[in-house]
């Protein structure tokens, strides 16, 4: 998500750590906490949809703060209208930043297009996903991505966050950078009864006098729901092999 748009990074540096359910004592290993939470998103005859808001902190910077009643904030802000359909391994995703709508990506029949805000065909590739996602739909939802690690390379606790029960995963990779190397942290948030998304964060910091300064982005998942297919255009997730415009869904 942070190289290129739908990537998953997920060159995972050993953490031996054991996940443990916070305030229990008790230890639990969580090993079908990515099918669980893949479950979660799955409906038969139905797309799961959510928008994730990401704000951006490049360089150190204060966390971007909201204006009150608004949707603006003092940093960059990035919006993924996100369309899942698991069962048919589709996606459609609408990128909007700071309230235009830039580009649409369009996952199907294991191929990806690229539309302008018009509907209009950019480009089309042949698309697997990344590595772990064997479904390449999910590769548009980041919080997944600490989800795949092996378990003891993930910390995961429960925790109250917001006024609300999460379980909290949380994995340290190395990425690559301009001066090298990058330690990062890629932790999620999953809502603990529906295990439905509720944030992810990522934390990438160069070991002192590198260059690189440290970045941090915060991906905020508002109102997941459901939406039957029949609900939604019947080419919503198509790529028409004519190049027919597929019209955005938000102005």
């Amino acid at each position: 998500m942070h190289s290129k748009a739908g990537a998953l990074s997920i060159a995972v540096v050993s953490l031996a750590v054991a996940a443990s359910c916070g305030g229990s004592g008790t230890t639990s290993p969580y090993e079908d906490i990515f099918d669980r939470a893949v479950q979660a998103i799955s409906q038969p005859g139905a797309a799961f949809h959510v928008r994730a808001v990401m704000r951006d902190s490049p360089g150190g910077a204060p966390e971007p703060t909201p204006v009150p009643g608004t949707m603006v904030f003092s940093g960059l802000v990035t919006v993924w209208e996100t369309w899942v359909d698991v069962e048919h391994e589709t996606a459609r995703v609408e990128y909007w930043l700071d309230d235009q709508l830039n580009f649409i990506e369009v996952v199907a029949s294991g191929r990806r297009a690229r539309l302008s805000p018009e509907g209009d065909l950019l480009d089309r590739q042949d698309y697997s996903g990344v590595e772990r996602l064997d479904n390449p739909a999910l590769d548009y939802l980041s919080y997944l991505a600490p989800l795949t690690a092996p378990r003891d390379e993930r910390m995961i606790t429960e925790e109250t966050r917001g006024g609300r029960r999460v379980i909290r995963v949380e994995v340290t990779e190395m990425v690559t950078a301009v001066s090298g190397y990058m330690q990062a942290s890629n932790v999620a948030y999953l809502d603990a009864e529906s295990l439905l998304p509720v944030e992810f964060t990522f934390i990438g910091i160069t070991a002192p006098g590198a260059g690189d300064a440290p970045v941090m982005s915060t991906t905020i998942y508002e109102s997941p729901t459901f939406i039957p297919l029949q609900e939604l255009p019947e080419d919503f997730f198509s790529i028409d092999e004519q190049d027919t415009p597929l019209v955005p869904t938000q102005g």
